[in-house]
């Protein structure tokens, strides 16, 4: 008894961060289904009160010191800082794009860090668009801390998920 005990324990144990992944994954795309359906209180829910949405770019960077090099990296637009931000901004870009949709390509999770490589889709002037783009989440006690949200990117020709 005792070792069947110590061995479902090592088994817990090595799958508790494979879990620990899927809940982050199911949590963003929970975020991103309620996105799809312009829902701002549900998106609202999978938020942490002090959430950050921070925008990288190629347009500003910065010189900073790494691993004892000096290096130039992208300066982040902080858009967002914390849930009431992120709601407002959320209003008003449901009420400029009407049609706006996200579809997960991909996406990827290892310790509370979700990459998800996304296909924003939406209508201009009567146009269909799109762009894809690559979004790290992170995940903290089971709700979205922070999104970093690189520059536009090109849709890879790979079949998406969502």
């Amino acid at each position: 008894m005792l070792r069947f005990v110590a061995i479902t324990a090592a088994l817990f144990l090595a799958c508790a961060p494979a879990l620990a992944d899927d809940r982050s994954e199911e949590i963003v795309s929970k975020y991103i289904d309620a996105y799809n359906d312009h829902d701002i209180d549900r998106m609202m829910t999978l938020v942490s009160d002090d959430v950050r949405w921070l925008e990288v770019t190629d347009d500003e960077s910065y010189v900073r010191f790494i691993d004892g090099t000096c290096t130039t990296v992208p300066e982040p637009i902080v858009h967002t800082r914390n849930r009431e931000e992120l709601s407002a901004a959320l209003e008003s870009y449901f009420d400029t794009f009407l049609s706006a949709r996200s579809i997960i390509r991909s996406m990827q999770s290892k310790d509370g860090l979700v990459t998800v490589v996304e296909e924003a889709v939406w209508d201009f002037a009567g146009v269909p668009m799109s762009q894809c783009a690559t979004a790290i989440y992170e995940i903290d006690d089971g709700v979205i801390a922070g999104v970093r949200y690189f520059s536009e990117q090109p849709c890879e020709d790979e079949s998406p998920e969502g």
